[in-house]
């Protein structure tokens, strides 16, 4: 943004401006203000102010302010926001990052962008512009604000259960839902900034206009309403998430008590509030990874503020990170971040996060690349391995050496389960479709087993491989077992029949019931199979498919020389190695490049025992790699 204000250079240490906004009695008259440094230092020296959380906008879109007696061009979402703020009688003290900042000097950026978190942490208030709103959500911002106060109450256990939850427990109606869903999608929840400066502070106030709504009655209302507005809440859940953790952290909490989350509609009811919580002497280790997950979706102008807009989190939470520096190139700062990360956990969790459909050219294939705008991952409930005390080298020129045990030399890889592109019924019924006769290809796999193994047990350890996605949690096991013994048998007799070379009987009119017996005859196998999926497959058979082709989607089957079947969403190779390193919760895929290899993924295989996984300790099979 072009402007013709100078910023005076702040003074040597930990110092910071605050803009202090003059008061007008008209809302269209122009935006004054002056600024003034302070410590970071003696923050109880410092007079109150607020901290404003918005994003930016439309940059080529400026308006002009006047700054100390000089013109400072600000963009548009700025300006109204100050217009909204401005008191009529007297001066406002804010922090507000593009007056109080020079963004033109890097040096003063990379300095300020470490004190930042403490700039939002001291706020007496952090206010979350969200613009100016409209009818519609003034109506919804007064809707939560009371309907946030009674769940608060009634979870408290401040309201007789005898009154009961019945004003809320029909959904939202139009257009008070497509309102909330504004909120929910609002861009606000998109950018990476906005993370830290919501998780560290310690009061939120979220601002339509003049209209305000406290965050937690928006917390408690986002958690109730979570399941009608499913497909809108993952965002505002990792800001939600993410301010938990940090919270929980700074106070001490380091276990959640059943108080300290809101419950969801069912739990509301029971006022039986979840246990959220870890081991204590994990907590901070988890953090540092768990905190880049739930940021990765977010977005950022400048690709290395994916990392800089935690460094004041992920420090607090024991990464040891360095300086902010805006000389670097974004490869750098991703990978000081990564070696930072196994560093302070001695674990390689991070290494499990290097998948991504594209990447930055020039990074290494064990850093990830952090630029990319993804949907976060569901974080691991199992971390039996993920706090071993493993401490890998580091050596120079981007390289990483871990010990490791090779356990399979993959030899078969099939092709993909395509996943939708678009959200359109027909888009996710062709996706189907062609998932159905992939996972009938991938079955042909299992009906030659080469060792002493069974075509059963083939076929058994296929479809394990794929349910497990789906039920990878312990406590779904029972449920992932009931699914594969009711279908089982008759995937694996449709299968046979698809597949069988022999003269064999015809099939049933009621295997095909609106097919001719011309189709049948001369179809190809998989597009037969999938015609009886689509058709008249027995139920629980076709349940099974379904849960096959939903744990698979996006995957890559392979099979490896002693016949283990896998999955990877990476562009695996047949001689690619499938490794487990100490550190990791999942086996890794490595690609040889000479000397060194390369890391291509994570790999799922169902039925590994733990006995097989390797400690740092161990020396019996242990290789060492050197990745690139």
């Amino acid at each position: 943004m072009a402007s013709k204000f100078q910023h005076v250079s702040l003074s040597p240490g930990r110092k910071a401006r605050i803009v202090y906004l003059q008061p007008s009695t008209e809302f269209d008259s122009p935006i004054h203000c002056h600024l003034k440094e302070f410590s970071l230092d003696r923050p109880q020296a410092t007079a109150p102010y607020e901290a404003l959380s918005y994003v930016w906008g439309n940059t080529a879109e400026t308006h002009k302010i006047q700054c100390d007696g000089q013109p400072l061009f600000v963009t548009y979402n700025c300006s109204v926001a100050l217009r909204y703020l401005r008191h009529m009688t007297r001066e406002r003290a804010l922090w507000v990052d593009c007056i109080c900042i020079n963004q033109f000097s890097n040096t003063e950026k990379s300095n300020q962008v470490k004190v930042m978190g403490e700039i939002y942490q001291n706020a007496q208030r952090v206010l979350v512009w969200l613009g100016e709103g409209n009818e519609e959500i003034t109506k919804l911002i007064r809707k939560l604000r009371f309907k946030g106060s009674f769940l608060s109450s009634f979870y408290r256990g401040k309201v007789p259960s005898s009154f009961g939850l019945r004003p809320f427990s029909k959904d939202m109606k139009s257009p008070a839902q497509q309102a909330f869903v504004s909120v929910l999608e609002h861009d606000w929840f998109k950018r990476a900034w906005t993370l830290q400066e919501s998780s560290v502070a310690t009061h939120i106030i979220i601002l339509y206009g003049t209209i305000g709504l406290e965050w937690n009655q928006f917390v408690f209302c986002v958690h109730y309403w979570s399941s009608s507005f499913s497909r809108h809440v993952w965002r505002p859940m990792s800001a939600i998430r993410s301010r938990e953790m940090y919270q929980a952290r700074l106070h001490g909490k380091e276990k959640s008590s059943p108080n300290s989350r809101p419950p969801t509609r069912g739990q509301l009811n029971l006022r039986n509030g979840p246990d959220f919580g870890v081991d204590p002497s994990k907590t901070a280790s988890i953090n540092g990874v768990a905190l880049l997950q739930l940021s990765i979706f977010r977005a950022a102008t400048d690709p290395r503020d994916k990392i800089y807009a935690l460094h004041h989190m992920l420090t607090s939470v024991g990464v040891k990170m360095q300086d902010p520096d805006y000389d670097l190139a974004p490869q750098s700062v991703y990978e000081q971040v990564t070696v930072a990360l196994i560093e302070s956990s001695q674990s390689l969790w991070i290494l499990e996060n290097v998948f991504s459909p594209q990447r930055m050219p020039g990074l290494p294939s064990w850093v990830p690349d952090f630029s990319q705008e993804t949907a976060p991952h569901e974080l691991l409930n199992d971390y039996q391995h993920f706090f071993d005390g493993y401490s890998p080298s580091v050596a120079s020129q981007s390289r990483l050496i871990l010990d490791g045990k090779i356990i399979h030399l993959i030899k078969t890889v099939a092709e993909r389960i395509p996943t939708p592109q678009t959200r359109s019924n027909l888009n996710i019924n062709l996706s189907l479709e062609g998932g159905a006769r992939c996972i009938a290809r991938w079955a042909a796999l299992a009906l030659n087993p080469r060792s002493d193994g069974t075509i059963e047990q083939s076929m058994r350890n296929l479809c394990l491989n794929l349910l497990h996605p789906n039920f990878e949690d312990n406590t779904n096991s029972t449920q992932r077992r009931q699914i594969l013994e009711d279908g089982f048998d008759g995937f694996l007799d449709t299968i046979r029949r698809c597949y069988d070379s022999k003269p064999k009987p015809p099939f049933k009119r009621s295997i095909l019931k609106n097919s001719t017996t011309s189709i049948i005859q001369g179809q190809a196998p998989d597009h037969l199979f999938s015609a009886i999926w689509k058709e008249s497959m027995p139920p629980a058979s076709k349940a099974l498919v379904d849960a096959m082709i939903t744990g698979g989607l996006g995957q890559r089957l392979f099979c490896t020389s002693n016949e283990t079947f896998g999955l990877c969403q990476t562009d695996i190779k047949p001689d690619d190695l499938v490794v487990l390193f100490p550190g990791t919760t999942a086996p890794m895929i490595l690609r040889c490049v000479g000397e060194n290899f390369r890391l291509v993924g994570r790999a799922s295989i169902f039925g590994i025992e733990k006995s097989a996984w390797p400690h740092r300790h161990a020396e019996r099979g242990m290789e060492t790699f050197t990745l690139v």
